[in-house]
């Protein structure tokens, strides 16, 4: 028969918990496990008495088994406070506050069901998408696909129609979407390698181009060709790298000096439309006309993809997201990183807010046709700092790529920097009230939390994008019921979100791991772990 403990046995108080040796592994749902090391340092457990500790989002909460010595605290009727969020201001991180925890939404479940989407896509010139991998998609809830058209698969002479094979890549895979009733979502981007309509020609030098310069010097039928601002070399990062500036008889002047990366293979590239410069002259808010001239090629490109997917689907049920992440290789957005001294100085606005404001426009105006396409803001994909209040008129939601975080490994991967620990009672948690700052308390934890980027963990938690709590980052309002350019009310897209494989100290282990060039670890699984894996 089990003794009692004795009553003058000490209690263990939470003290002498946090004191102690704290293991934790964290799951989501009910795949949470807590566990406790058998040795602390002050005390250890008395026989026959019931231990159970939670991390819960405003502090640590015991429940002791045995002799009742705390009174009933009564029925919980407020599951939500505020305070969560308007006391979790940016630039802060807790290991206990929970934003999430501030509101309550009660949605439809459908919501969440037509909200799964997939990044599933071919190359038309190489892959017909698979019937069967679209039917499998269909039946295991994927509502919505992610296919991406660059603005150089529009054609260089008839700038508002798509190309034969980017043509081809809509019919095949829009074409499947619509079999299996997926909807689709089209990213529009200008990445590095891609720019917006060009073609490559053949020119002469008359003298060979060489490292360093700054000029060089073409024959007659290569100087009638070229564009300034809208032609130059390629170089091995990017399609007209280096531009070419003014043309004087015979000598072509560049944006900046020739260098190792510069091709020199007797082409040059001719872009139909030039690198983004900034949208209004000095002082002004008169349009830049250099910007104005690639602006209205983007909305000819809006059109041409919006054009060949509903004549695809045979109707408007699809969305749109400009841009993928700023990369970079994003430099089409800003023609100052093409010069060594930018034609665009002291000029104002911002290309990206511009390129917003024009798709916006023509998708929402009704004499175009695609009043039921919905758009997205795809430059805040990987920043806290845009919100539904910087959205223009006709752009319906944020994207967001807030990726796991992974696994950490507490208290060794706790950094310490600018950014200011609170604790329980979402006061500074911190030894001294100076960055880089450090914690006052860091728990011994292993944490698998695919959530986290909805917690206090990190100071950019998606609450402040989610909630219908007005909240704000530098002086920007944040949250569902701020309005944007339009007086609309801007949605959370999630439109990438990836999961790794990464081995646990307290579970799965891989058989080998390479690191590669890049300085990423790649992981060897057995197959009964990968199973699992994929299983979970």
């Amino acid at each position: 028969m089990r003794k009692k403990a004795k009553k003058e046995k000490a209690a263990v108080s939470p003290i002498d918990l946090l004191e102690g040796e704290l293991k934790i592994i964290v799951g989501s749902g009910n795949q949470s496990m807590f566990k406790l090391s058998e040795h602390w340092s002050k005390t250890r457990f008395a026989a026959g008495g019931l231990f159970v500790l939670l991390f819960a989002s405003l502090g640590v909460y015991m429940l002791f088994g045995g002799k009742a010595d705390i009174p009933f605290a009564g029925v919980i009727t407020n599951f939500t406070n505020p305070r969560d969020l308007t006391a979790f201001p940016f630039g802060v991180r807790s290991f206990y506050d929970q934003p999430t925890r501030a509101y309550m939404n009660t949605v439809p479940a459908t919501t969440l069901l037509n909200a799964v989407g997939m990044n599933y896509e071919t190359d038309a010139q190489t892959a017909a998408p698979s019937p069967q991998i679209m039917h499998l998609l269909a039946n295991s809830g994927i509502k919505r696909d992610r296919i991406s058209i660059n603005w150089n698969a529009v054609d260089y002479n008839q700038p508002d129609q798509l190309s034969a094979n980017p043509l081809a890549k809509v019919q095949q895979d829009v074409g499947l979407m619509k079999q299996y009733g997926i909807r689709p979502m089209v990213v529009l981007e200008a990445y590095n390698l891609g720019g917006s309509p060009n073609i490559s020609v053949k020119a002469t030098f008359t003298t060979p181009p060489k490292l360093g310069d700054t000029t060089v010097q073409v024959d007659s039928a290569t100087a009638a060709q070229i564009i300034p601002g809208k032609s130059g070399f390629d170089t091995k990062n990017e399609l007209m790298g280096i531009i070419f500036t003014g043309i004087n008889g015979h000598t072509v002047t560049l944006s900046r000096p020739i260098d190792d990366k510069t091709i020199l293979n007797g082409k040059i590239r001719i872009m139909r439309y030039a690198p983004f410069q900034r949208p209004f002259l000095p002082g002004t808010k008169t349009p830049n006309p250099a910007f104005t001239d690639s602006v209205n090629g983007w909305v000819n490109y809006v059109k041409a993809v919006s054009t060949a997917v509903k004549n695809t689907l045979g109707s408007d049920q699809f969305d749109l997201e400009v841009w993928n992440e700023l990369l970079s290789n994003s430099n089409f957005l800003n023609a100052d990183v093409y010069y060594s001294t930018p034609p665009d100085t002291n000029y104002s606005g911002n290309p990206k807010s511009q390129i917003l404001v024009a798709t916006g426009s023509f998708i929402s105006n009704p004499a175009n046709g695609f009043t039921d396409v919905k758009v997205t803001n795809g430059f805040a994909s990987q920043s806290p700092f845009p919100s539904g209040f910087t959205n223009p008129a006709g752009i319906t939601a944020l994207s967001k790529h807030y990726y796991a975080i992974g696994q950490r490994v507490y208290p060794q991967d706790i950094k310490s920097n600018g950014i200011k620990p609170l604790n329980a009672l979402l006061q500074a948690g911190i030894i001294s009230n100076k960055a880089p700052y450090v914690d006052s308390f860091i728990p011994n934890a292993v944490i698998h939390y695919p959530e986290a980027t909805m917690s206090g963990l990190i100071t950019e938690t998606m609450a402040r994008d989610m909630s219908p709590i007005n909240n704000g980052i530098s002086g920007t309002p944040h949250g569902t019921n701020v309005t944007g350019g339009g007086g609309q009310k801007s949605q959370v897209w999630e439109t990438e979100w990836n999961l790794t494989a990464d081995p646990d100290p307290q579970g799965m282990q891989p058989v080998s791991s390479v690191t590669g060039k890049n300085g990423k670890t790649h992981y060897s699984w057995e197959q009964t772990a990968l199973k699992y894996i994929q299983a979970k």
